[in-house]
């Protein structure tokens, strides 16, 4: 399902004009199994989906817009997101129902533990529709090593109430977009390939 980025300066003030006063604060402890990680591509990246157990149709979470959830979520093992030259997007993702198609934002904080070593530390945003999503990106040439991780998110924008029956630990890392250099050194070696190939044309005709 299509996620775009927000900033967090915006999604901030976003909650500050809009939460409601009795706004709650939930608790959530999932778990998970790297062993089970989904791997995938999509156009310019590569993406990772891992199903979380904790949270399912037979105890659902009822939030609405302005609420806050801290989630826990223990891996059974150590699981490490290898560098790639772009970014790396981490979310959270939450399905469930009361969702109408309508933007749902959110502003989020990810601490990553090794150990009980808090080994990273990251702030963002999300915009969806139709589910609900907690999410950060950081930097090209980060490895990131983590046994367990904190998602700490405010719900900035949501129409109604929602209910959410199920949730995934997904990673999207996008293929760096070459260089203006790269692309001009690349069209021009298409060029003397092309002028090679119609020169040996050229004396193939004349012969």
């Amino acid at each position: 399902m299509h996620r775009i980025k927000i900033s967090v300066l915006a999604a901030v003030g976003l909650a500050a004009a809009s939460s409601p006063a009795n706004a709650a604060n939930y608790t959530l402890s999932l778990t998970g199994d790297p062993s089970l990680l989904a791997p995938g591509t999509f156009v310019g990246g590569t993406k990772a989906a891992l199903v979380l157990a904790g949270l399912d149709g037979t105890s659902p979470l009822s939030v609405s817009q302005g609420d806050s959830v801290n989630v826990t979520v223990t891996l059974s093992s150590l699981l490490t997101i290898s560098p790639i030259s772009g970014l790396t997007a981490v979310d959270d993702l939450f399905s469930g129902t009361g969702f109408d198609g309508s933007p749902v934002n959110t502003t989020d904080v990810f601490s990553f533990y090794n150990g009980g070593t808090l080994v990273a530390t990251y702030s963002g945003g999300d915009g969806t529709s139709l589910q609900l999503a907690s999410g950060i990106s950081y930097a090209p040439g980060t490895t990131l090593t983590f046994d367990s991780y904190t998602d700490n998110f405010t719900i900035n924008t949501l129409t109604g109430t929602a209910s959410l029956n199920g949730a995934r630990f997904t990673y999207d890392r996008f293929f760096a977009a070459p260089e203006p250099a790269t692309w001009m050194l690349t069209i021009a070696g298409m060029g003397l390939v092309g002028g090679a190939m119609r020169r040996k044309r050229a004396a193939v005709r004349l012969a």
